[in-house]
């Protein structure tokens, strides 16, 4: 079972599991596409007091290497980056990957046919720069809750 460090507060969807005991769960890994460091650094550091497994990455060719190794639980995805787009990285992440794997892009790109077309090819969300982290923060706690709830749902009918 997840325990907190000590002195600290068990938030949000997991001190449901932990208090429930529905199920034993270790962090959910999160993985960050982001090309500016700042940014990465501050959605990790948020990530991480919500008691989640956070990796960030600078390029999609780099998350592409890092989903040979291990897929996340969450994939938070910038469409500016250098090389291969965020559009282009989301669209083979869903041809070669498991498709169910929930996907936030955070971009400063708001315009309606960006928003439409990350959507339509596989993104869960669409969030626009600049953003709270702390709302961030509860969107991938709502992603992953949903997730887990279609999951056990898939595991059941079988």
């Amino acid at each position: 079972m997840v325990k907190p460090a000590a002195g600290r507060k068990v938030r949000g969807l997991f001190r449901r599991r932990i208090y429930r005991a529905e199920v034993v769960c270790m962090n959910p890994h999160i993985l960050v596409i982001e090309d500016v460091p700042e940014m990465a650094e501050l959605v990790t550091l948020y990530l991480r007091k919500a008691y989640m497994d956070a990796t960030s990455v600078g390029t999609a060719e780099q998350a592409l290497e890092m989903l040979k190794k291990r897929l996340p639980d969450l994939v938070i995805l910038d469409l500016n980056l250098p090389g291969m787009s965020g559009f282009e990285f989301l669209q083979r992440f869903r041809a070669e990957y498991k498709t169910t794997i929930p996907v936030i892009i955070v971009s400063a790109r708001d315009a309606d046919e960006d928003i439409i077309k990350g959507l339509g090819i596989g993104a869960d969300e669409f969030v626009t720069k600049p953003f709270s982290p702390r709302v961030l923060v509860a969107r991938v706690e709502a992603n992953l809750r949903r997730h887990a709830e279609t999951e056990a749902a898939a595991e059941e009918s079988i």
